[in-house]
């Protein structure tokens, strides 16, 4: 994967940059604090990410906490004491990440909510409301 780091077994790993999270299937990785992202498209220090919240990003050694948005904005995630904030540059404001994440347990209007308050780009939005109203997830 693109991410230099110790491994602790189990699929369990640590990095000085990233933090820790485990390897799943391949491309796929579970983050601590920002659950599981999808990485393609990677070199030894870069990668392009999915995530539920930001859709497609890129991230790298040199640049994390920061995270370039598919939109080309950046974005700035930040470990707060009870939950995972990340700056959107364009609204120029803080935002909990545990508000944006989709659960299985959100209503119809909660998970369109949170799809419309997300990091993705207009089209991806639409795209995931669309498959939303479709198949429910």
């Amino acid at each position: 994967s693109f991410i230099d780091s110790v491994d602790h077994g189990m699929g369990w790993h640590s990095s000085s940059w990233f933090g820790d999270f485990y390897k799943g299937k391949p491309g796929w990785i579970y983050h601590l604090d920002l659950g599981w992202i999808y990485y393609a498209k990677y070199t030894h220090e870069s990668s392009w990410c999915w995530h539920p919240v930001f859709s497609w990003f890129w991230i790298s050694s040199t640049t994390y906490p920061y995270i370039l948005l598919e939109d080309e904005s950046w974005s700035y995630i930040k470990k707060d004491t009870n939950s995972l904030l990340a700056y959107d540059y364009g609204k120029m404001e803080w935002r909990s990440m545990n508000d944006l994440f989709p659960s299985e347990n959100d209503s119809f209007s909660e998970r369109i909510f949170k799809i419309q308050a997300s990091f993705m780009s207009e089209e991806n939005k639409k795209s995931e409301i669309a498959k939303y109203l479709l198949t429910g997830k």
